[in-house]
């Protein structure tokens, strides 16, 4: 059962966390939104997946069995659900995500400190990659168009993979980073693909890209999976 942990304060960066924070059978939980909302850390969601990134705007609500990933990675994290949010533990989120954290027993006080690594993934693969051999998955195509919209530039796009391996491949996902010019990311985005059977071939659209006029979007695509 949970309790509200009077004792225990909660910071972040040395700012007082905001949002309740509980003790539940010994384990200190917190709701994951607003965890990850004082990190910095933005998400998009569609369908169940939710794209967490460790910089970025908040976009959709995280229910409590989406399927999480961060910067790409699928994230495997104990959640409940009460009081229409989703809790998790505050020191497994932590670990999870790379972020530093010191406990003080005497003070009955927990710092936390922002993502600063991003996880490394199986793979990283650009465009045309993937014919050599002991490579399973090929990206086929990357099409996108970048057109004016009230203003601003507005990108649309997909991304064609296939798994030319004999094996099935599981927990695939298509990331794509927004780039400009200077190299800089303006966005990043993403889909996960629990299997690909061997020779199935799967597309992704991107979802609608907006960014200032004048700005040069272009998308970095890479796949990742698990060995």
């Amino acid at each position: 059962s949970a309790s509200p942990a009077f004792a225990w304060d909660l910071f972040v960066e040395g700012r007082p966390f905001e949002a309740p924070v509980e003790v539940v059978e010994g384990t200190l939980e917190a709701p994951l939104a607003e965890l990850l909302e004082a990190f910095g850390c933005g998400w998009t969601k569609q369908g169940d997946q939710v794209m967490i990134v460790a910089h970025g705007k908040a976009d959709g609500t995280i229910g409590p069995r989406d399927k999480l990933y961060f910067e790409g990675v699928r994230m495997r994290l104990a959640r409940d659900y009460r009081g229409r949010r989703t809790w998790v533990p505050v020191l497994e989120l932590a670990n999870t995500l790379g972020s530093r954290y010191e406990v003080s027993k005497e003070l009955r006080a927990v710092d936390l400190w922002p993502p600063t690594l991003t996880p490394k993934p199986s793979r990283l693969m650009q465009v045309g990659d993937g014919k050599r051999a002991g490579e399973p998955l090929h990206l086929d195509d990357v099409s996108f168009a970048v057109e004016p919209h009230e203003g601003k530039e507005q990108m649309h796009g997909y991304a064609v993979i296939t798994n030319t391996s004999a094996r099935t491949q599981k927990d695939v996902v298509v990331w794509v980073r927004v780039i400009d010019e200077a190299g800089k990311v303006l966005g990043q985005f993403g889909r996960g693909f629990a299997t690909l059977e061997p020779g199935q071939q799967v597309s992704y659209q991107f979802p609608t890209f907006e960014a200032e006029a004048g700005a040069s979007l272009k998308p970095s695509v890479e796949l990742r999976w698990s060995r």
